[in-house]
Protein backbone atom coordinates (compact mmCIF):
# COMPACT_ATOMS: atom_id res chain seq x y z
CA UNK A 1 0.00 0.00 0.00
CA UNK A 2 1.22 3.34 -0.95
CA UNK A 3 1.19 5.87 1.79
CA UNK A 4 2.16 9.98 2.30
CA UNK A 5 5.64 8.49 3.60
CA UNK A 6 6.23 7.37 0.11
CA UNK A 7 5.69 10.29 -1.21
CA UNK A 8 7.91 12.51 1.22
CA UNK A 9 10.40 10.16 0.80
CA UNK A 10 10.50 10.27 -3.05
CA UNK A 11 10.34 14.13 -2.63
CA UNK A 12 13.88 13.77 -0.89
CA UNK A 13 14.70 11.38 -3.81
CA UNK A 14 14.11 13.89 -6.30
CA UNK A 15 15.18 17.01 -4.96
CA UNK A 16 18.09 16.83 -6.13
CA UNK A 17 17.26 16.83 -9.94
CA UNK A 18 13.99 18.90 -10.01
CA UNK A 19 12.84 22.46 -9.34
CA UNK A 20 10.67 24.37 -6.63
CA UNK A 21 7.96 25.83 -8.51
CA UNK A 22 6.55 28.24 -7.62
CA UNK A 23 2.80 29.91 -6.95
CA UNK A 24 0.73 32.72 -7.38
CA UNK A 25 -2.63 34.08 -6.69
CA UNK A 26 -4.69 34.96 -9.46
CA UNK A 27 -6.93 37.66 -9.06
CA UNK A 28 -9.49 36.83 -12.03
CA UNK A 29 -9.85 33.51 -10.97
CA UNK A 30 -9.67 33.75 -7.32
CA UNK A 31 -7.18 30.73 -7.15
CA UNK A 32 -3.77 29.47 -6.43
CA UNK A 33 -2.09 28.42 -9.55
CA UNK A 34 1.36 25.68 -9.24
CA UNK A 35 3.21 26.65 -12.02
CA UNK A 36 4.66 23.12 -13.18
CA UNK A 37 5.37 24.68 -16.57
CA UNK A 38 8.34 26.02 -14.87
CA UNK A 39 9.70 22.89 -14.15
CA UNK A 40 12.32 20.85 -16.87
CA UNK A 41 10.09 19.71 -19.48
CA UNK A 42 7.75 22.37 -18.63
CA UNK A 43 5.29 20.65 -16.87
CA UNK A 44 4.78 17.91 -13.44
CA UNK A 45 6.21 14.68 -15.53
CA UNK A 46 9.83 14.98 -14.37
CA UNK A 47 8.53 14.32 -10.75
CA UNK A 48 7.05 10.83 -12.30
CA UNK A 49 9.52 9.68 -14.98
CA UNK A 50 12.66 10.71 -12.12
CA UNK A 51 11.19 8.93 -9.18
CA UNK A 52 10.92 5.60 -11.76
CA UNK A 53 14.01 5.80 -13.16
CA UNK A 54 16.09 6.30 -10.37
CA UNK A 55 14.69 3.81 -8.22
CA UNK A 56 15.30 1.23 -11.58
CA UNK A 57 18.18 -1.22 -10.82
CA UNK A 58 21.34 -0.91 -13.00
CA UNK A 59 20.23 -4.15 -15.11
CA UNK A 60 16.65 -2.63 -15.33
CA UNK A 61 18.64 0.72 -17.34
CA UNK A 62 21.11 -1.01 -19.24
CA UNK A 63 18.32 -3.31 -20.83
CA UNK A 64 16.95 0.18 -21.69
CA UNK A 65 13.88 1.87 -21.30
CA UNK A 66 10.74 2.22 -23.61
CA UNK A 67 7.58 4.20 -22.82
CA UNK A 68 4.98 5.72 -24.84
CA UNK A 69 4.55 9.51 -25.12
CA UNK A 70 2.42 12.61 -27.29
CA UNK A 71 5.47 14.45 -25.89
CA UNK A 72 5.87 15.37 -21.98
CA UNK A 73 6.49 12.19 -20.51
CA UNK A 74 8.52 11.05 -23.26
CA UNK A 75 10.80 13.87 -22.67
CA UNK A 76 10.83 13.77 -18.67
CA UNK A 77 11.70 9.71 -19.20
CA UNK A 78 14.48 10.83 -21.62
CA UNK A 79 15.58 13.42 -19.48
CA UNK A 80 15.85 10.78 -16.07
CA UNK A 81 17.97 8.11 -18.68
CA UNK A 82 20.39 10.73 -18.87
CA UNK A 83 20.52 11.01 -15.31
CA UNK A 84 21.06 7.12 -14.69
CA UNK A 85 23.57 6.64 -18.10
CA UNK A 86 20.27 5.12 -19.75
CA UNK A 87 18.83 4.62 -23.46
CA UNK A 88 15.09 5.34 -23.86
CA UNK A 89 13.21 4.67 -27.12
CA UNK A 90 9.62 6.77 -27.02
CA UNK A 91 6.46 5.41 -29.16
CA UNK A 92 5.02 8.76 -30.08
CA UNK A 93 1.31 8.62 -31.79
CA UNK A 94 1.51 10.17 -35.58
CA UNK A 95 -1.45 12.64 -34.13
CA UNK A 96 1.24 13.94 -31.02
CA UNK A 97 2.10 17.54 -31.62
CA UNK A 98 5.91 18.02 -33.79
CA UNK A 99 7.01 20.67 -31.15
CA UNK A 100 6.88 18.10 -28.27
CA UNK A 101 8.32 15.49 -30.56
CA UNK A 102 10.88 17.44 -31.25
CA UNK A 103 12.30 18.15 -28.24
CA UNK A 104 12.77 14.09 -27.07
CA UNK A 105 15.91 13.39 -29.54
CA UNK A 106 17.86 16.28 -28.06
CA UNK A 107 17.34 14.36 -24.77
CA UNK A 108 18.52 11.68 -26.20
CA UNK A 109 15.49 9.89 -27.38
CA UNK A 110 14.79 6.93 -30.07
CA UNK A 111 12.03 8.08 -31.66
CA UNK A 112 8.94 5.46 -33.24
CA UNK A 113 6.22 6.88 -34.90
CA UNK A 114 2.83 4.74 -34.18
CA UNK A 115 -0.20 5.18 -37.07
CA UNK A 116 -3.09 6.36 -35.03
CA UNK A 117 -3.55 7.96 -31.35
CA UNK A 118 -2.17 7.87 -27.95
CA UNK A 119 -3.46 4.22 -27.14
CA UNK A 120 -2.04 2.54 -30.42
CA UNK A 121 1.16 4.16 -29.20
CA UNK A 122 1.06 2.54 -25.56
CA UNK A 123 -0.15 -0.45 -27.54
CA UNK A 124 2.87 -1.20 -29.53
CA UNK A 125 5.18 0.54 -27.23
CA UNK A 126 4.28 -2.47 -24.05
CA UNK A 127 4.24 -4.99 -27.07
CA UNK A 128 7.88 -4.03 -27.89
CA UNK A 129 9.26 -3.80 -24.40
CA UNK A 130 8.28 -7.22 -23.73
CA UNK A 131 9.85 -8.50 -27.20
CA UNK A 132 12.83 -6.49 -26.51
CA UNK A 133 13.27 -6.73 -23.11
CA UNK A 134 13.11 -2.94 -22.47
CA UNK A 135 11.82 -1.73 -18.91
CA UNK A 136 8.48 -0.21 -19.68
CA UNK A 137 8.24 3.13 -18.15
CA UNK A 138 4.17 4.00 -18.09
CA UNK A 139 3.06 7.21 -18.19
CA UNK A 140 0.51 6.72 -15.42
CA UNK A 141 -0.22 3.24 -14.85
CA UNK A 142 2.76 2.57 -12.31
CA UNK A 143 2.91 3.20 -8.49
CA UNK A 144 6.53 4.48 -9.04
CA UNK A 145 5.31 7.22 -11.32
CA UNK A 146 2.21 8.51 -9.02
CA UNK A 147 4.05 8.66 -6.41
CA UNK A 148 6.39 10.82 -7.91
CA UNK A 149 3.50 12.49 -8.92
CA UNK A 150 2.19 13.23 -5.18
CA UNK A 151 5.26 15.21 -4.61
CA UNK A 152 3.40 17.94 -6.46
CA UNK A 153 1.12 17.38 -4.07
CA UNK A 154 3.10 17.64 -0.83
CA UNK A 155 4.42 21.22 -2.43
CA UNK A 156 1.14 22.46 -2.90
CA UNK A 157 0.23 21.64 0.74
CA UNK A 158 3.02 23.25 2.19
CA UNK A 159 2.76 26.35 -0.35
CA UNK A 160 -0.84 26.64 -0.13
CA UNK A 161 -2.15 25.27 3.47
CA UNK A 162 -5.19 26.96 3.51
CA UNK A 163 -6.44 25.77 0.40
CA UNK A 164 -9.87 24.45 0.22
CA UNK A 165 -9.79 22.52 -2.81
CA UNK A 166 -7.65 21.14 -5.45
CA UNK A 167 -8.13 20.99 -9.16
CA UNK A 168 -5.72 19.06 -11.19
CA UNK A 169 -6.11 18.16 -15.26
CA UNK A 170 -6.86 14.37 -15.38
CA UNK A 171 -5.55 12.08 -18.59
CA UNK A 172 -3.94 8.68 -17.48
CA UNK A 173 -4.98 10.09 -13.62
CA UNK A 174 -1.25 9.52 -12.58
CA UNK A 175 -1.46 12.99 -11.10
CA UNK A 176 -4.45 13.23 -9.22
CA UNK A 177 -3.95 9.88 -7.92
CA UNK A 178 -0.80 11.18 -6.41
CA UNK A 179 -2.11 14.29 -5.39
CA UNK A 180 -5.00 12.36 -3.88
CA UNK A 181 -2.47 10.29 -1.83
CA UNK A 182 -0.09 13.30 -0.68
CA UNK A 183 -4.17 15.06 0.91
Amino acid sequence: MVTRSDIFAARERLAPHILSTPVTFDERLGAWIKWENHQHTRSFKPRGALNKVLGLSPAEVERGLLCASAGNHGQSVALAAQKVGGRVTVYVPESAPQIKIDKMPALGAEIVRVPGFFGDAEAAAIVAAREQGKTFVSPYNDWQIIIGAGTLGLDLAEQCPRADCWLAPVGGGGLIMGMVIAA
